[in-house]
């Protein structure tokens, strides 16, 4: 038994795939039948499971990792596509470490200056999704986005507007 997000209550027989956790969510990967794409179920959702008496069927071209990678976090593209764009953006000599052991791509590029307290600046291809933007404004003042032109000006607009916030009530 099954919510939608928008509460719809539905049952559902699903083939699963894996379970993945995802900033603080637990999803259940399962498709509906063997040639469908996968769709990543949130557990709190869920109402109740039973097991069938039925086999699950082995999806032999399924591989978990590569479609984590593949769908860049189980998130979404703002345009509604997941068209890779070069991102480049700076990164302050504080906050480069996390850039360094996880990198956003196999493709990313790190460019560090010889000066110890200049900023690095990091370039990846990559679809511009909604958890790659709160991902970068999650470093606040450490991480300025350069390119493209469209991202760089949708995070100072969104950052601008949330530090108006903080500003409006700050008594002193």
């Amino acid at each position: 038994e099954y919510r939608s997000a928008a509460g719809n209550h539905s049952n559902r027989e699903l083939n699963p795939l894996g379970l993945v956790a995802k900033d603080g969510t637990l999803y259940l990967l399962a498709v509906k039948g063997l040639g469908d794409s996968p769709i990543a179920y949130p557990l709190q959702r869920m109402k109740s499971a039973l097991v069938v008496p039925r086999p699950a069927h082995d999806r032999l071209d399924f591989d978990l990792d590569r479609y984590i990678e593949a769908s860049h976090q189980l998130s979404h593209g703002i345009d509604a596509t997941l068209e890779p764009k070069v991102i480049k953006f700076k990164v302050a000599p504080e906050w480069i470490y996390h850039f360094k052991e996880r990198p956003l791509s196999h493709l990313q590029e790190i460019h560090e200056s010889k000066n110890s307290g200049d900023w690095a600046v990091v370039t990846v291809p990559l679809p511009v999704t909604i958890l790659l933007k709160v991902f970068l404004a999650s470093f606040g003042p450490g991480v300025e986005v350069i390119e493209p032109q469209s991202l760089r000006r949708e995070m100072g607009q969104w950052l601008a507007q949330a530090a108006a916030r903080y500003s409006e009530n700050l008594t002193p």
